[in-house]
């Protein structure tokens, strides 16, 4: 995932509270594998990662992944699925288009 949002359009930030119950509800949902039950998703969304190189100033930051790649796929609180084949533009006519907006604080990934 690279980012995660309230209805509102605000970030969920990750490993809040908000992101935990949001990767099991995700997980949760998911059918099973072969063996059993598998949780899927492990970690919060890559938009997150600005953070999480802050955090770890000893590991080398990779610039790549402050950038995201179109194309897009966007679940929105109500399960439709948007595919966004540019990334700038498709992310503004989406928020505009659902209302949401691009809510949180700015950032080095900010789109």
């Amino acid at each position: 995932m690279m980012d995660e949002l309230e209805a509102s359009g605000a970030r969920i930030a990750g490993e809040s509270p908000a992101d935990v119950a949001l990767r099991r509800e995700l997980n949760a949902a998911l059918p099973d594998t072969a063996r059993g039950h598998r949780d899927r998703i492990m970690h919060g969304a890559q938009a997150a990662y600005p953070e999480y190189a802050y955090q770890h100033p000893e590991e080398p930051v990779l610039d790549i992944l402050f950038k995201p790649e179109a194309p897009l796929t966007v679940f929105d609180y109500d399960g439709a699925v948007y595919r966004l084949e540019t990334v700038v533009e498709a992310l503004k006519a989406f928020t505009t288009a659902t209302g949401l907006g691009l809510g949180g604080r700015a950032s080095r990934n900010a789109w």
